[in-house]
């Protein structure tokens, strides 16, 4: 039996990690100085969704929106290469959302948020409108960062129980 297509809609996240140690307090003001150690990057939000269901073993579409910058493209490649097919708009008005996370000593200490906030455009709904045409399950995931509007939930669910098995 062939593994089903679920196509994951919503807000993409990309999650960094800085951990370090922590071991005097910074001269210039009253807090802790991280010595770097480590610094990676994972999927959030919608594209984590995805990335257990591919690990799964499911075959996995994620459609959402990420800025026209470099982040967005690195984003896309991630995706890529844990067999996530990936369906971005790219949108010049905002930046891909990154969430860095400062960690020390197994405590997060600090978190830094680069987001905006999507808004559809009719060229936008159209572009996604002919994506679930090929999938079997269809999740939505809803961070509020804008993909998941009231216009988009409405012709989801008027249209995808056109679909065979909804």
């Amino acid at each position: 039996m062939d593994p089903q297509t679920i196509t994951i809609l919503g807000d993409i996240i990309l999650d960094r990690y800085i951990q370090g140690s922590t071991s005097r307090i910074s001269p210039e003001a009253p807090v802790p100085v991280v010595k770097v150690e480590n610094d990676y990057y994972t999927l959030g939000g919608a594209a984590n969704v995805a990335n257990n269901l591919s690990n799964l073993g499911a075959n996995v579409k994620l459609l959402g929106a990420v800025g026209r910058d470099e982040t967005g493209r690195w984003l896309h490649d991630l995706l890529v290469a844990k067999n996530i097919e990936p369906i971005l708009y790219l949108d010049a008005d905002i930046p891909t959302t990154t969430k860095t996370r400062i960690v020390s000593r197994n405590q997060q200490m600090l978190r830094i948020d680069n987001e905006g906030h999507f808004k559809h455009s009719p060229r936008s709904l159209e572009y996604f409108k002919h994506q679930f045409e090929h999938s079997d399950i269809l999740i939505v995931s809803d961070y509020d960062k804008g993909f998941c509007s009231e216009d988009v939930m409405d012709w989801m669910f008027q249209n995808t129980r056109k679909m065979p098995g909804c």
